[in-house]
């Protein structure tokens, strides 16, 4: 009787724990990208230098805050990124490129993490208002990257890129993996020197 009893008791625990599983609401985050880095003829290389600016002191201007349940009404459980060009009137940002470099901050005081570094190709897609509702400059033409290539990754679990060389807008994903902090340096993109793109504006959504 008493092991008939401790099987009831655990079927009940079991039908109350599913119950309350199925009852409970799923929350679902609609967020559009918010523009989290604008470079002006990006060419920043090293601007975090880990064999010397790797503590929090040293860490650049500029670095976003990824959001999270303690301070924000949404949080972030995983990230995509997407790039914009915007360079001189009369010309065009479609087959341009650009690298970059995506770094990561547990925290205030913890150490700067490499994440991923890559490369960048623009598309046709022209990104017309821009996400945060501002217009681009008469003339102006920006474009999505439709390309994106991770060369490096220091990171546990992959990241992906998404719908490469379509002329859609290409994504990076990742898991925030606990960064409270991250920070994307734009380097190879001073807008003169061969295909290099200029302006470029990296965009954020995450669910």
């Amino acid at each position: 009787m008493k092991k008939l009893a401790t099987r009831l008791s655990l079927l009940i625990v079991a039908l109350v724990t599913i119950a309350a599983v199925f009852a409970a609401p799923v929350e679902t985050v609609q967020q559009g990208y918010v523009k989290i880095r604008t470079t002006e003829n990006g060419d920043e290389a090293d601007l975090v230098v880990l064999t010397t600016e790797g503590e929090w002191d040293a860490r650049p201007s500029g670095i976003w805050r990824v959001p999270s349940s303690r301070n924000d009404e949404s949080n972030a459980n995983a990230l995509s990124l997407a790039f914009a060009a915007g360079i001189d009137a009369g010309t065009t940002a479609d087959a341009k490129t650009f690298s970059w470099k995506l770094y990561g901050w547990k925290g205030q005081w913890q150490p700067a993490e490499y994440i991923a570094l890559g490369t960048g190709i623009y598309g046709t897609q022209d990104v017309g208002r821009l996400p945060d509702k501002t217009l681009h400059l008469t003339g102006d033409l920006r474009n999505w990257a439709d390309t994106l290539v991770i060369t490096t990754q220091y990171f546990p679990q992959t990241l992906a890129v998404s719908t490469v060389g379509s002329n859609s807008i290409c994504k990076l994903s990742f898991d925030v993996a606990g960064y409270e902090y991250i920070y994307v340096e734009i380097t190879s993109a001073d807008g003169t020197t061969g295909t290099e793109a200029g302006d470029t504006t990296v965009w954020a959504t995450w669910f």
